[in-house]
């Protein structure tokens, strides 16, 4: 994204516009999944 440098948009099937009540599963989900891979690229090794 032009805005936030690094940014990625990830659009969720089935998802509307409060993600955390559809479906908070696939929310946790993807949360643990951007903010695993920020943590292994801090990594050093």
């Amino acid at each position: 994204m032009e805005r936030v440098p690094g940014a990625e948009l990830v659009r969720v099937a089935g998802i509307g516009h409060v993600p955390m009540f559809d479906d908070p599963d696939a929310v946790a989900r993807l949360i643990l999944d951007v903010t695993g891979a920020v943590d292994r690229s801090a990594t050093p090794g």
